[in-house]
């Protein structure tokens, strides 16, 4: 009788879960729903093949999916916006151009003027979900404001 490799032994383990089973399948997934296939008849072949659960469930793990697909996205390209541009070699100067063999890259200096905007970093998700969802009380704050000076504007027309 020989040991198992403790290493081995959980590498062999499967997932139990079904939303760890999902997550196996959900990239190939989203690619036949990109397609056009129906999540009906990708819930039908799920089920067919052994997956114990229901449509909404199905959609509620692809909701689930998808967001944190969009919160990998954000949180990659937040980095790479803070990514350092290639260095040039130690000799070019600002204004200077450099050779390569597949291409020819320029540096050009910018002017710094009043007149220029500042340059504007990626909103937060926190931000974008206050501009998209403002606080109920300040709406209805600012509606009974808007109420209020159109009754003033009509008062004043008569």
């Amino acid at each position: 009788m020989t040991k198992l490799d403790p290493k081995q032994a959980v590498r062999d383990t499967e997932p139990t879960t079904k939303a760890a089973r999902l997550r196996d399948v959900m990239p190939e997934i989203e690619k036949r729903l990109a397609v056009g296939v129906q999540l009906r008849a990708i819930h039908q072949a799920l089920t067919g093949a052994g997956f114990d659960l229901t449509l909404q469930t199905l959609k509620t793990y692809l909701y689930r999916y998808r967001k944190k697909q969009r919160a990998q996205t954000a949180g990659q390209q937040t980095a790479s916006a803070g990514a350092v541009p290639v260095d040039l070699p130690a000799s070019s100067q600002v204004g200077e151009s450099v050779s390569d063999d597949a291409q020819t890259l320029e540096t050009h200096e910018v002017p710094k003027t009043p007149d220029t905007p500042p340059s504007r970093e990626p909103m937060s998700m926190q931000a974008l979900d206050r501009l998209m969802k403002p606080d109920p009380v300040q709406q209805a704050e600012k509606l009974a404001r808007y109420e209020r000076l159109a009754k003033q504007q009509r008062r004043s027309r008569k």
